[in-house]
């Protein structure tokens, strides 16, 4: 009888996590780099819910879920867009407009690139300032967010901010499609 009835409250369970479409994953836990990422950058285009959880900084364990949006960009940043998120909220430092949808200056922009170790780095770089076509910056504040795994439904890695000098706050993100 206690078996049967584990049973049915464990069914009881998956149904109401299957009914309300939240997944075991949507609970955003720390990721590591892990194999080389599989997907092209482009299949990260759309409307996302963006999961930040700091673990360092004024912020360190709280957790902010926002929209994010990504359409095509052009040169090294081959994704731009915008997100609701307030640098404040997770302790970051501001980098101009996170919402901006400016194409010479966007809020988010996503990066593909080899770094100098040989391995494929994606990133999304926040911040307006940061995200300006027109000039390149090697310094200054700062926050971007590496993946370490992706799928068409999903994404995950760890951010980093700073303030030009030190750094202000850092944890693990999640994004699952919208």
């Amino acid at each position: 009888m206690m078996a049967r009835t584990a049973t049915l409250a464990l069914l009881a369970m998956t149904s109401a996590c299957a009914s309300t479409g939240r997944h075991a994953s949507e609970a955003c836990e720390p990721s590591v780099q892990g194999a080389p990422l599989q997907i092209r950058a482009e299949e990260l285009a759309g409307s996302w819910r963006l999961t930040m959880v700091p673990t360092s900084g004024s912020k360190a364990g709280t957790r902010i879920t926002v929209a994010l949006d990504l359409g095509p960009g052009s040169g090294q940043q081959i994704l731009t867009g915008s997100t609701a998120l307030v640098a404040d909220s997770i302790g970051a430092s501001s980098v101009g407009d996170f919402s901006s949808t400016d194409t010479a200056a966007p809020g988010v922009a996503l990066l593909d690139y080899t770094s100098s170790s040989g391995s494929r780095v994606v990133m999304l770089r926040f911040g307006s300032l940061a995200n300006r076509t027109a000039e390149q910056r090697f310094d200054g504040s700062h926050l971007a967010a590496i993946v370490h795994s992706a799928s068409p439904d999903g994404f995950q890695g760890t951010w980093r901010s700073g303030d030009g000098q030190n750094e202000v706050a850092a944890g693990h993100f999640c994004a699952r499609r919208r």
